[in-house]
């Protein structure tokens, strides 16, 4: 946040950068086996996996850990890279198609293993913008594979993979429309498919879904994923409801098992030619439903949907990283119908999830959600740092996860970390107290200490820290935390184009000069409330609230955070 405001990343895979990479305002970001010289961390939300140079993973907003959470997770357990076009000396065009790795860290390429099946074009058929979805099923029929030229195709039929390790490859964001409701391609029991660079659009007719992979009744071979990469999905915003409505009841409908998603952004549009979408117009029910089971998702978005946004009837799901927002233009009913965001079906046994987050912003109606991600109470566990964000508008969230974790009202975030934070040697809950005292008034870490490193305390001298390795004696450097640092501005940003705040000043109660410095540097550590947002403070308990000040003569002290 700051002068660039919040902005809402974001994924990228397979990449190497030798200097340093900042995640800035991002709400919330993905990396999936890239290499940094160093890397940070997002505002809500950063899960990388089998990224080098990244901070340590940590929980958030406890009281030994003040900033947001970060998930570092050492190897991808599986994947295949996006198949690519390349040109030789002579001319002559192949398809690449890479291998699949397992338990990889970093790039697939920078250590010079470019392990990966070269497809000469003589079994590759490039489609015209005017070819009918009657000529790519000839062609897909026939066994070629398909790289789709920048257009937008309104299809009249699915377009049918039948063959096992099939390539549909798009450029320029191919897009493919839903023209007679129909899902857009339809995968049959087969192994090995990939589907790559695409756009799906719902269309006037309203179709079951827009991608449909298997039957469920295939048993497929785990050592031969089905992929689907940077594949965007959309229900509505190049129309005008005035004219005409577009409709899908899913949008993508995973039926069989083994497949890998590699960055999935799923969109009910909130916004079309006509403005705002208002009343459940452009509707579809679900984004993402999984009954195959080993189903893993690298980078899921999902938005807006009309029930719950995310189905999971399959076993052994992984989610890595997952957005959502929950509809603006639903009713009471919504929050009445039981729907969230994520949801695990009761009679799932495995289940694991790391970095998932719900965001609400109820426009219309005060909508109450009783919880943003539903799942078997053996399986909360398995979800690492689930969140929830009040966005904007009207409403709650009462839980991140079942019954687990506070509401979420007026622009707030809540994260749900493990009960007891990480202690080693003797150290009891006061000793930790001592350390990392929830009292402000007392010292926390030194300021030098950066987010996201370990630092050992001695409660037998009193609150400090020291950072990196632990001191001798072991026993009495006993309790770890990750310390927060009071962000300093840059000189470099560009002045924020909102009036500046007023320079911090006591408001009415019993707040002190002393107070006003502590409220100040509590909530400097927020950053929801960086950039001159006005914040009142209750230094009784340390909690900021931003943009009114709540009833109560405790909240007494007014701050430009």
């Amino acid at each position: 946040p700051g002068a660039a405001g919040y902005s809402s990343g974001g994924f990228i895979a397979d990449v190497k950068v030798n200097g340093s990479v900042s995640f800035g305002s991002q709400q919330q970001y993905f990396t999936r086996s890239c290499e940094f010289g160093t890397g940070d961390q997002a505002v809500w939300n950063t899960v990388h996996l089998g990224s080098t140079g990244v901070p340590e993973s940590h929980c958030g907003r406890t009281k030994t850990i003040p900033g947001s959470p970060m998930i570092s997770i050492d190897s991808v357990p599986v994947v295949r890279e996006k198949p690519f076009i390349s040109i030789d000396p002579s001319g002559k065009y192949y398809l690449n198609v890479p291998q699949i790795r397992t338990n990889s860290t970093g790039t697939s390429w920078s250590s010079g293993d470019k392990e990966m099946e070269k497809r000469d074009f003589s079994t590759v058929y490039v489609t015209k913008p005017s070819d009918t979805a009657a000529i790519i099923n000839q062609m897909l029929a026939m066994g070629f594979d398909i790289v789709l030229s920048p257009a937008i195709y309104n299809l009249t039929d699915s377009l049918k993979v039948q063959k096992e390790n099939q390539v549909i490859l798009g450029l320029g964001l191919a897009t493919l429309v839903s023209s007679a409701g129909k899902p857009c391609i339809e995968v049959s029991d087969v192994d090995g498919v990939t589907i790559s660079g695409l756009m799906l659009e719902a269309g006037s007719v309203k179709s079951p879904s827009l991608l449909k992979w298997g039957t469920g009744d295939f048993k497929t071979n785990p050592a031969n994923l089905g992929l689907i990469h940077d594949l965007f999905v959309r229900v509505g915003g190049t129309n005008d409801v005035r004219i005409n409505q577009v409709s899908t009841e899913l949008m993508i409908d995973l039926q069989n098992g083994n497949v890998v998603g590699d960055n999935l952004w799923l969109w009910r549009a909130d916004h079309d030619k006509s403005g705002q979408v208002y009343g459940g117009d452009n509707p579809c029910s679900t984004g993402l439903k999984v009954t195959g089971d080993d189903v893993i998702m690298y980078g899921l978005f999902v938005d807006h949907t009309l029930e719950n946004l995310v189905t999971w009837n399959g076993e052994r799901g992984r989610t890595y990283f997952y957005q959502s927002e929950f509809p603006y233009d639903v009713t009471t009913a919504y929050g009445a119908a039981g729907y969230a965001s994520y949801v695990v079906n009761e009679d799932v046994k495995d289940h694991d999830a790391w970095g998932v987050g719900a965001y609400s912003y109820f426009r219309d109606y005060n909508v109450v959600v009783e919880s943003g991600i539903e799942a078997p109470e053996a399986l909360v566990e398995r979800f690492r740092a689930p969140f929830t964000v009040f966005l904007n508008g009207t409403g709650a969230v009462k839980h991140i996860i079942n019954n687990h974790g506070s509401a979420i009202t007026n622009q707030s975030q809540q994260w749900l970390c493990p009960k007891a934070p990480p202690v080693e040697g003797n150290c009891d809950e006061q000793q930790l107290n001592t350390c990392f005292p929830d009292n402000p008034t007392l010292p926390r870490c030194p300021t030098n200490i950066p987010v996201g490193t370990q630092a050992f305390c001695n409660p037998s001298v009193g609150p400090g820290c020291a950072q990196g390795e632990r001191p001798e004696p072991a026993k009495d450097w006993c309790c770890y935390a990750y310390c927060p640092q009071e962000p300093e501005p840059s000189p470099s940003s560009p002045p924020s184009p909102s009036p500046s705040a007023p320079s911090p000043s006591p408001v009415p109660g019993e707040c002190t000069g002393s107070d006003s410095e502590t409220c100040k540097g509590f909530c400097s550590m927020d950053p929801a409330v960086l950039g001159g947002k006005p914040g009142y403070c209750n230094p009784k308990n340390s909690e900021c609230s931003y943009g009114h000040r709540p009833s109560g003569e405790d909240w007494c002290c007014y701050t430009g955070c």
